[in-house]
């Protein structure tokens, strides 16, 4: 858990520190689409790695190895994350990166944050067979 808790440090750190990556993350989540070349890259790098942190709070707590807790401010952190339509866009398009066990848990817990359509953030169906499969290898 130390190691998460650093990351997400460094991370809060350097949004602090830097007004121009600021300014990325903020129009990152407004509006996903909108930034692109090396800006998206670096935002995309931003996110994946919130997202990285919370995969591995569920993967302990899933395991055993740490309690409901964690889980749990994760779980709220990310609900306000998610409500950013940003967010919500970068997930649609880059979740096959993570582990389906994670994807299942964050595309059923979530479906009402606002801005979704109530329904289930992710219509498998419309995702490439390998992309929804790739948290199963």
């Amino acid at each position: 858990m130390n190691a998460n808790l650093e990351q997400a440090s460094l991370f809060r750190l350097a949004l602090a520190e830097n007004q121009g990556l600021a300014k990325l993350w903020v129009e990152g989540l407004q509006n996903y689409d909108s930034i692109d070349g090396a800006h998206k890259a670096r935002f995309d790098s931003l996110i994946a790695q919130r997202f990285w942190i919370w995969t591995h709070i569920f993967d302990r707590m899933t395991n055993g190895v740490s309690g409901t807790n964690n889980w749990a401010s994760a779980q709220y952190q990310i609900e306000q994350f998610l409500e950013s339509p940003g967010a919500r866009r970068w997930w649609t398009i880059n979740h096959g990166q993570y582990p389906r066990e994670f994807v299942d848990e964050i595309n059923n817990e979530f479906r009402g944050v606002p801005g979704s359509s109530g329904d289930s953030l992710l219509n498998y169906a419309e995702f490439p067979r390998h992309l929804v499969d790739i948290g199963d290898t």
